[in-house]
């Protein structure tokens, strides 16, 4: 791979994944991109092709908890510019708390939640010192405020996901690197469904356009819009610079500036949201 800012995108064997890693491309960064089976992730390998030594395809399966650590050990001496773990399941299809094992909910948040942030905290010492961005594909269906039923156990691990990438980043803080939080839109993917309202296109678009825009920032941006807006995962509190400049103070005065106009932003803020809609089950989707 030649000087390029070098990026890491897991779970992109297709879909949004996919999509981010092509985008990056096209902006000029090389790209590191894993898959579970990278031999099955035929577009992936297609694109590696059609740009020789700018993306390298690694295989790393988020349900092994041996396989994340051996795969971020093996990154040591790399300096990362940019990470997006991207990398989730549906979970069970009954998807009722009522009908879960402990095996399938067991599996459903190490892949969706304890993973990603397993490898996200031994990524920490490959990222690029004051401007590297780590990114997690989160969803607003992780949102407790916005909750109104429904794929309850998908929803319960992406908040599991919001709350354990709040708490990575109080970890890191001094090591000057910005953590995102991201929500992709509701997308024609396989999950999403094909009546989704947003190309894949459009939301890695977005999604690299904050990933790359957030150099710097060295905050905690949480609940971005396929446009690259940033809207807050929880309307009222906990927004997109909740954790800037200013320390726990300066994000309590802005939490408080934004508690006092909560009844009417909220409204604002779910009519604003690109996802509307969860993914699609194997018929419908329901409002969120």
């Amino acid at each position: 791979m030649a000087d390029n800012p070098l990026a890491l995108v897991v779970g992109a064997n297709r879909g949004i994944g996919l999509g981010v890693v092509r985008e990056l491309v096209g902006r000029g960064c090389d790209v590191i991109a894993t898959a579970r089976a990278p031999e099955a992730a035929t577009a992936l390998r297609d694109l590696a092709a059609a740009h020789p030594g700018r993306v390298e395809v690694r295989a790393l399966d988020m349900a092994d908890a041996a396989g994340v650590d051996a795969f971020a050990a093996s990154l040591a001496g790399r300096t990362l510019d940019s990470v997006l773990i991207n990398a989730g399941v549906a979970g069970p299809a009954h998807r009722s708390a009522n009908a879960a094992t402990m095996e399938e909910t067991g599996a459903l948040m190490f892949v969706n939640a304890i993973a990603p942030i397993r490898l996200g905290r031994a990524l920490l010492g490959s990222m690029r010192k004051d401007t590297g961005v780590l990114g997690f594909t989160s969803s607003v269906m992780g949102s407790v405020a916005l909750n109104a039923g429904g794929h309850e156990l998908y929803r319960a691990s992406k908040a599991a996901l919001n709350s354990l990438s709040r708490g990575l980043f109080a970890e890191m803080r001094g090591r000057n690197l910005t953590l995102l939080t991201l929500h992709p839109g509701w997308v024609r993917t396989d999950m999403g469904g094909s009546g989704a309202p947003v190309s894949v296109d459009e939301s890695a678009a977005g999604m690299v356009t904050v990933l790359l825009g957030a150099a710097g920032s060295r905050r905690h941006l949480r609940g971005v819009g396929v446009h690259g807006h940033c809207h807050r995962l929880e309307p009222g509190g906990g927004g997109c610079a909740a954790s800037g400049p200013g320390g726990r103070r300066g994000g309590l005065r802005r939490l408080a500036r934004r508690r006092r106009h909560s009844a009417n932003s909220s409204k604002d803020f779910k009519a604003n949201l690109i996802l509307q809609k969860p993914f699609a089950s194997q018929n419908s989707a329901t409002e969120l």
